[in-house]
């Protein structure tokens, strides 16, 4: 370590411990708690870091520690919860947040070189030998770097070989999350798009002068880094002022008076006045009918109030019958933590099935072998390693793990298609399509 580099770190470190003091007098947080999050910040500058990749800077610790308050700044405005308050709130979020992919992002290892060149010639008459302008866009799991240089030889990179250096070292779930940011950063700074982070779908927005261009750019990208997409069929769709997206519809419509309405499709709105209208011409309702129609009804009217969390899960025997099922709403003080330690709760509650299965089912599946089918790539990885990105998920994989041990599961973790997952409805809470017999929660 130069002398520079101690000097710098000594001052940070000074800094951090009379915050720390600060911090301690006042009462908002333990000179403990706090002194634990300085080592650890601190440890990071000793670790050797992979092949390929640089060590963590001082800017980077930096950094990280400023993300932590702004991220604790920000969870505090949308609670009730003052900084007065016995325990101390500031010290609770210390001790969560350290281990936040939002924060530990900011630590990680940077790559070497991950970068992508784009350049243009000056066509003007009679100035061909000028230099050419180059953009040179640097891909990094913190973001993305952009400049332009002079006099720059073009070197074309891999068609996939940005993607796999984004994703190389990182866990899988962590590898995903950070290519799908990576290139909606791309997006936003190289291309002034307007378009959302690939989870479950691509939203992108685009004026209607506009709407091919923006298609092309979209595609062009996607196929300069390498990443497969839908071309066409029902995950293609063109651009239109009504569009569906993550289950929702959104009608753009009235944009120009400043007005966008969310709610269901028409065709959901039409499935469930049929069933209504159904049911009253017949004056009589079965029990069977009634579990479906309060599923329907508690999903469609979640809607009014923001999204409901809510899981589900089918247990098939061998021969491909249906032995058990079970659809929950997740009660709204789970869903408060889930959303207090994730910006998305998905994740959480697509990993939540699985050790509910577990616990329902222990009787069908101890000391055998079984095939645990998940549509979320995030979660299916996340068991496969043991491990959760979120103090939540940590804690549900530890569950699932340790009844896995329990019941001597020897498993393995499908991906299933989301269209061709049997469990989306009771997960939505709609039983119609599950045989009679099945296990409701």
């Amino acid at each position: 370590m130069s002398q520079r580099i101690f000097l710098q770190t000594l001052q940070v470190q000074w800094a951090l411990q009379r915050r720390g003091l600060a911090f301690d007098q006042c009462g908002l947080i333990a000179w403990s708690t706090h002194q634990k999050r300085v080592q650890q910040l601190l440890n990071l500058l000793t670790k050797d870091a992979p092949a390929g990749y640089h060590k963590v800077r001082v800017d980077l610790l930096i950094q990280a520690d400023k993300e932590l308050f702004t991220v604790m700044a920000q969870e505090f405005q949308m609670s009730n919860r003052r900084l007065t308050d016995s325990p101390s709130p500031m010290e609770e979020a210390m001790k969560v947040l350290c281990a936040d992919p939002r924060i530990t992002m900011h630590v990680l290892p940077l790559p070497k070189s991950v970068a992508a060149v784009f350049t243009t010639e000056n066509d003007s008459a009679g100035e061909a030998s000028a230099p050419r302008s180059v953009i040179v866009l640097t891909l990094t799991p913190h973001g993305l770097q952009l400049w332009s240089k002079e006099r720059l030889r073009f070197r074309p990179i891999g068609k996939r070989q940005v993607v796999q250096d984004i994703a190389e070292g990182f866990p899988i779930s962590g590898a995903f999350l950070r290519v799908s940011l990576a290139v909606w950063h791309v997006g936003i700074r190289a291309l002034s798009l307007s378009w959302s982070a690939y989870f479950d779908d691509c939203t992108a927005l685009s004026t209607q002068q506009l709407a091919q261009n923006t298609t092309g750019c979209v595609e062009m990208l996607f196929d300069l880094l390498g990443i497969d997409f839908a071309r066409d069929g029902s995950k293609a769709t063109p651009f239109a002022s009504k569009f569906k997206t993550l289950g929702v519809e959104i009608d753009l419509s009235q944009w120009s008076q400043g007005e966008v309405l969310i709610g269901h499709s028409a065709d959901r709105r039409n499935e469930l006045s049929s069933v209504l209208q159904g049911l009253l011409q017949e004056g009589e309702i079965s029990n069977k009918q009634a579990e479906s129609l309060r599923g329907r009804m508690h999903w469609f009217e979640s809607f009014a109030f923001g999204r409901v969390g809510s899981v589900g899960g089918v247990l098939v025997d061998p021969c491909g019958m249906f032995r058990a099922f079970f659809g929950a709403k997740v009660p709204d003080r789970i869903t408060r933590e889930f959303s207090r330690m994730s910006e998305n709760q998905i994740y959480e509650l697509e990993l939540l099935p699985v050790w509910i299965s577990f616990l329902l089912w222990a009787p069908y599946l101890n000391n055998c072998q079984l095939v645990s089918h998940l549509d979320n790539d995030a979660a299916r990885s996340s068991l496969l390693r043991g491990v959760g990105a979120t103090a939540a998920a940590e804690q549900i994989v530890d569950l699932a793990t340790g009844l896995e041990m329990d019941l001597q599961l020897r498993l393995w973790y499908a991906r299933v298609a989301t269209a061709s997952n049997i469990a989306e409805d009771p997960s939505r809470l709609v039983f119609d399509t599950m045989q009679a017999g099945g296990r409701v929660l």
